[in-house]
């Protein structure tokens, strides 16, 4: 996954073996009958078909799972404004530390 200075996310594949991939293809047996079976797909010009249809699934459903991640901005906006100290009429009020026992146990308390 790379942007190549521009803000458009690319996506690409790059396999060295290619024998992990396997399709549904016609295999002639040596008695001269046809059976249709899931064969590895092996390096060479007649199977880019095949491996182009199976690395476009792969892309889709890796585009499929980062669309479904959500941005954290939102959570880490809404943290940070919790753990402020805040300042109101010449009073300073600390923030909530999330790593402390006793804010745990306020936390919790008002969970409940």
């Amino acid at each position: 996954m790379h942007d190549k200075f521009v803000p458009i996310l690319r996506i690409v594949v790059t396999v060295n073996d290619v024998s992990f991939f396997q399709r549904y293809h016609a295999v002639e047996q040596r008695d001269g009958s046809t059976l249709t079976r899931w064969v590895r797909i092996r390096k060479s010009i007649w199977n880019l078909q095949a491996l182009r249809e199976v690395h476009v699934a792969d892309n889709r459903r890796y585009l499929e799972f980062l669309s479904t991640l959500d941005d954290p901005t939102v959570g880490i906006d809404r943290l940070q404004k919790v753990s402020e100290t805040v300042r109101r009429n010449e009073r300073s009020h600390r923030g909530s530390n999330f790593f402390s026992v006793q804010d745990q146990s306020l936390i919790e308390t008002l969970a409940l």
